[in-house]
């Protein structure tokens, strides 16, 4: 409460500067960002319009309406708003970042495109673990590339070692590379830190079903069927009940 009461504060102070300042457009951007920050996204959109209305080349608020109108399901709209800050040159890796995941929404003719555009965020922040884990996810589907997005996967994990999301990942490259051993511990820990993900419980459960953990197993899969009972996934998950002794 008190640190939203202190963004609100600053959003008043920045207003109250716009007029002596000559409204610049960084001021705006600015205010924009406080009211994401606030939940006010339709104040927040016509913040960053105006910046760039008085200046194009705040390359940032391009990013930012891209980012934010993408989080409002508008993905064309944001698409072309982050197409438009790289065309002008931007080196902000949120731009790149938001555009991989964009074109992940294109499933399997959108990953060489993705990865592409991953590569690229990572080139502006190198040791960005959520787009390393990203990345990672990308390059797990093909077969070809199963061993670097494993060496990927482990720069995230370096960067961020307390994330379930990012031991799940790791976890499941493991056992897709059929070190199982390493795989589980990692996939428990996911799992047990987070419990509502119906597709981190899956991971867990098949990793202890190879691993003959039946116990274990039974009991993430079961975890995994009353999250989702409709996951792409479930079928695999019922199968391996029925084997469970």
């Amino acid at each position: 409460m008190a640190r939203m009461g202190r963004v609100e504060e600053a959003v008043e102070l920045i207003r109250s500067r716009l007029d002596a300042a000559g409204n610049p457009a960084g001021l705006f951007l600015l205010e924009g960002r406080f009211l994401v920050t606030l939940g006010e996204n339709e104040e927040a959109e016509l913040a960053f319009r105006e910046a760039l209305r008085r200046d194009p080349e705040t390359l940032d608020a391009w990013v930012e309406l891209g980012n934010l109108l993408s989080a409002d399901g508008r993905d064309d709209e944001a698409r072309r708003m982050l197409e438009e800050a790289v065309d002008r040159g931007t080196r902000n890796p949120a731009a790149y970042f938001r555009l991989a995941f964009l074109a992940e929404q294109k499933g399997s003719e959108g990953e060489t495109e993705a990865i592409a555009l991953y590569r690229r965020a990572l080139d502006l922040a190198p040791d960005d673990p959520v787009t390393l884990n990203n990345l990672a996810m990308v390059l797990v589907r093909n077969p070809d590339t199963l061993e670097e997005a494993l060496a990927v996967v482990r720069r995230a994990r370096k960067a961020r070692p307390d994330d379930p999301y990012i031991a799940d990942t790791l976890g499941f490259i493991l056992m897709k590379t059929d070190r199982l051993e390493e795989a589980i511990p990692l996939l428990i820990e996911a799992a047990e830190a987070i419990p509502g993900n119906a597709e981190v419980q899956h991971h867990a459960g098949m990793a202890c079903f190879r691993d003959y953990q039946w116990d274990d197993a039974r009991r993430f899969l079961r975890r995994a069927l009353r999250l989702d009972p409709e996951a792409v996934t479930a079928e695999e998950a019922r199968a391996a009940l029925r084997k469970i002794r």
